[in-house]
């Protein structure tokens, strides 16, 4: 099983589960900006998709990569059902997702967490 301890801030304190910080356990992301790995970079072990799309992710990064790999969604609302888990196989660790409603033995349920200050809409 794959663990992630937060860094600490300056203060001492580890930080709320932010949105941000689950993107930022990932050095290479897939969002709105497709800015995913370089071919010759695949072999990184965490992937941070935006969970809108994981779709297009499963259709053309995941069948580049040969190694396998942690993928982390977040950011939206889409739901991890059975349709998407169809698509772990062999490569994938683990699978940290928000809004999991399935059992499935690779796929870990993560928070909510705290609004992304990217999209304050709250107050």
């Amino acid at each position: 099983m794959v663990y992630y301890s937060f860094k600490k801030s300056k203060s001492g304190e580890r930080p709320l589960h932010k949105r941000r910080h689950f993107r930022t356990i990932a050095k290479h992301v897939f969002d709105e900006n497709r800015n995913i790995v370089q071919k010759k970079s695949l072999g990184e072990i965490f992937l941070f998709v935006k969970i809108y799309f994981i779709e297009e992710f499963f259709e053309t990064v995941h069948p580049q990569i040969k190694n396998p790999y942690v993928l982390i969604t977040h950011n939206g609302d889409t739901t991890v059902d059975d349709k998407l888990a169809q698509n772990v196989d062999e490569k994938n660790i683990r699978w940290y997702a928000q809004n999991v409603n399935i059992d499935h033995p690779k796929i870990t349920p993560i928070p909510i967490g705290l609004e992304n200050l990217d999209y304050y809409n709250t107050g």
